[in-house]
């Protein structure tokens, strides 16, 4: 969004791409590493060993997202890649879920979880991919915080499809402006940030780049350097 008048940079580590076996270490070095937001995502495919027992997605959603946020001190960018409701969503927001996205095209009711956490005071993104009908985000961008583009598209075995994806968040950015977050999800590392900020991104979901790194409140101001440096270009 625009601070001052300026386009804010994001840098959002994504929980995903931790080490789920020693979290409380990960959450510890990230609370350290000036990143602006924890990205913790709830996807059906990771869950896939628990389908025919009571540890649904969303069970488990709410346990992860209880677990990170009694030990984080950086507020929770809560993305629900699942077909959800009300219901779950007011549990996230009792949890302290401080922004959640959902898929508005998978869901039955979107407008009716978009003002219960507007009227909550939470903020709200929405999820798009490169193939999205983006009439959701044309008709809510006033009432919304952020567009996240996922840009792995699981019907090309995972892989980004980049110049999809540089299109798309142009798109996004002309239909949204500047008052609003524009996300990317996917790929992000200090090769690929210029090209996402001066397609339209402001705020970087990034996994291994960060995870994988042995320094990780270097890998994040080397990440927020090489984007900022990118806007200015813009």
């Amino acid at each position: 969004m625009l601070m001052d008048g300026k386009m804010r940079i994001k840098i959002v580590p994504s929980i995903i791409t931790a080490r789920f076996d020693k979290l409380d270490e990960e959450l510890e070095m990230i609370n350290e590493s000036g990143a602006d937001m924890l990205h913790v995502d709830v996807y059906p495919f990771i869950l896939g060993a628990y389908l025919y027992s009571e540890l649904t997605a969303l069970n488990i959603g709410l346990l992860l997202l209880d677990f990170v946020k009694r030990r984080t001190k950086i507020p929770i960018d809560l993305h629900l890649s699942i077909d959800t409701d009300l219901e779950f969503v007011k549990k996230c927001v009792k949890l302290g879920a401080d922004r959640i996205i959902i898929h508005p095209e998978i869901l039955e009711e979107p407008d009716a979880i978009i003002d219960y956490l507007v009227s909550e005071g939470v903020e709200v993104g929405l999820g798009v991919t490169v193939s999205s009908d983006l009439t959701h985000v044309e008709r809510r961008k006033d009432q919304v915080d952020e567009v996240v583009l996922v840009a792995v598209n699981a019907n090309f075995g995972g892989r980004i499809r980049f110049e999809e994806a540089y299109r798309r968040l142009k798109k996004l950015r002309k239909i949204c402006g500047g008052k609003v977050d524009i996300a990317i999800d996917g790929g992000v590392n200090t090769l690929t940030a210029s090209k996402f900020v001066e397609s339209g991104a402001n705020v970087l979901v990034v996994g291994k780049f960060i995870f994988r790194s042995s320094d990780y409140r270097k890998a994040v101001e080397e990440l927020r350097r090489t984007a900022e440096m990118a806007l200015k270009k813009k």
